[in-house]
């Protein structure tokens, strides 16, 4: 059940918001360019990382004469206020910063990719920062001397020996029999090259698009994907010399790069990736066909030990951009979803969180009127992070202006800053039909299809609760399981629903240490329905 957020509802958002955000959440826009006599650029927030007391988000824009370049953003989490803006710009004015990581020590550490006008390639670098924003060191990789035409660096993380992986890459000229290869390069704590290997896989094409995470057991989950005829994901685990301990590749396709496989890492040395498989269905849409978007879990030993597909029928389209470990570890996603309302499609932001066994906890679905009450809209969040509090901190891209009409749309962008609490709300405690998303696999409508949810009396609860589930799409019977956990994931509560003619099942909670609570019902398909109690003493 995914449901559109109405007008109404957010103006008792905003309400809320502005008296409730800076101590808590927070939703708004960085403009970068503010003091360059508004001229427009396409802003938007590319990698954020947390460290202390502050925020670091790397913005990246297109300049309106070509080329690109970055800034450096601290915010104090305090009160989501700019403390600092430097820009990052490369030696001859062309540079993206694409990922970071924070240190041992506490620095800030980026690869990017740099246009090296002399030789007419993209060549890797690697920056480190502190947390004033002084640049610490820098280096660029490959030589010039190397083969290949370009070299597109996608993710760096540290190593267990202290010093840093970067995930890239290489661009081959037309002729070569294998156009694109996948890198894994080295370095020290200074960022010195230690050495550089290439990743071999079974595809005729390789394309990096993934990322590298240390995992669990002291090794690195690692994904990209490869093309012969279609595109399929691939999944490797490596060692501290970058050998591979395994390698799994996917027997899952898709027609179009659509999805690139984020990952993360799993506890106990596994890792996820996100992937997608696509197909045309022609009673939905012709022209666009289905994409189911999933997550594959895998073990420490590549076996893959679970899978969550997102199977509604109205999602036309739908992206993760982003995945992220939580502290307990769960997974926290990013993207976007396209949905199918009549007559027209609907493009919004996505967010959801998934426990370490591939079970959706919640999902959230925003719609554009939160950003401004002008069409067309635009609100995507890129990229996510736990904060040591457990909220989320989310950067992307916002159009939240109209001074340049006479310009495309994007260059009316700015920095997403959003940051939500555990349950992704963006006010404290929200709960019900606009926001909490209870199942995969039920119709998304507000006004056409009635919703299965569990609703708790009394809420607040001290003794005994009676659950309820809305009468109308599912049915109790014997296979249904009632779980709940608290907000790091402890599960304190599983039985079957005890009684298969009735819609309402009691608990006792005299047990239980005050706060919230997730209760969810599920079947062999997955998640049916999803509440919230709060216990209180």
């Amino acid at each position: 059940m995914r449901h559109f957020i109405y007008t109404s509802v957010f103006i008792f958002i905003f309400f809320m918001l502005g008296h409730a955000q800076n101590e808590y959440t927070h939703y708004g826009s960085i403009d970068p360019h503010a003091a360059t006599s508004g001229l427009p650029f396409f802003d938007r927030g590319m990698i954020i990382l947390s460290e202390g007391d502050h925020l670091f988000i790397v913005s990246g824009y297109v300049k309106l004469e070509g080329g690109r370049s970055c800034h450096l953003i601290k915010v104090d989490m305090s009160d989501m206020s700019v403390v600092d803006i430097i820009p990052l710009e490369g030696p001859q004015g062309d540079n993206a910063f694409v990922e970071g990581c924070v240190a041992p020590d506490g620095g800030l550490v980026f690869t990017g990719e740099w246009l090296d006008y002399e030789i007419g390639r993209m060549r890797t670098f690697l920056a480190k920062y502190n947390t004033d924003l002084e640049l610490q060191w820098i280096n660029y990789f490959p030589e010039p001397d190397s083969t290949g035409i370009g070299y597109f660096p996608m993710d760096v993380c540290n190593t267990f020996d202290g010093g840093y992986f970067i995930y890239y890459v290489e661009s081959r000229a037309v002729g070569n029999p294998k156009r694109q290869t996948a890198w894994l390069l080295k370095t020290d704590e200074n960022g010195e090259r230690l050495f550089q290997k290439m990743i071999p896989d079974t595809f005729a094409v390789s394309r990096v698009r993934g990322n590298i995470t240390p995992t669990d057991d002291g090794h690195y989950f690692v994904t990209g994907y490869g093309r012969n005829s279609e595109y399929f994901s691939q999944a490797y685990k490596i060692d501290e010399d970058g050998e591979i301990i395994w390698y799994q590749p996917s027997h899952i396709g898709q027609l179009f790069d659509d999805q690139r496989p984020y990952s993360t890492r799993l506890p106990g040395g596994g890792g996820v990736h996100a992937w997608m498989h696509d197909t045309i269905i022609l009673e939905i849409y012709p022209q666009l066909g289905r994409h189911f978007n999933m997550l594959k879990g895998y073990d420490t030993d590549g076996n893959l030990v679970w899978r969550h597909i997102w199977l509604d029928r109205n999602i036309v389209n739908s992206g993760i951009y982003h995945l992220s470990p939580a502290s307990n570890g769960d997974i926290i996603g990013t993207g976007y979803m396209q949905i199918r309302p009549s007559p027209f499609l609907y493009f919004g932001a996505w967010v959801f969180r998934m426990d370490p066994q591939g079970h959706q906890k919640w999902e959230r679905f925003y719609n554009d009127s939160l950003v401004r009450p002008w069409p067309p809209g635009y609100f995507i969040p890129f990229r996510n992070t736990e904060l040591t509090d457990g909220r989320i901190a989310i950067t992307g891209i916002i159009v939240d202006s109209t001074d340049h009409p006479d310009l495309p749309l994007g260059f009316q962008a700015n920095v997403l800053l959003m940051v939500l609490d555990s349950m992704g709300c963006l006010v404290p405690g929200c709960e019900g039909d606009e926001q909490i998303i209870t199942a995969v696999r039920e119709p998304l409508i507000i006004d056409r299809y009635s919703v299965s949810r569990l609703s708790v009396s009394p809420n607040p609860a001290s003794d005994m609760i009676e659950v309820r589930l809305q009468e109308g799409l599912v049915t109790p019977y014997e296979a249904m399981m009632l779980e709940c956990r608290d907000m790091h994931g402890r599960q304190l509560y599983r039985a079957l629903w005890q009684n298969t003619t009735s819609h309402t099942q009691t608990m006792d909670v005299r047990n239980w240490p005050p706060g919230a609570y997730v209760l969810t019902l599920r079947t062999g398909s997955g998640l049916v329905a999803a509440g919230r109690v709060v216990v209180a003493r």
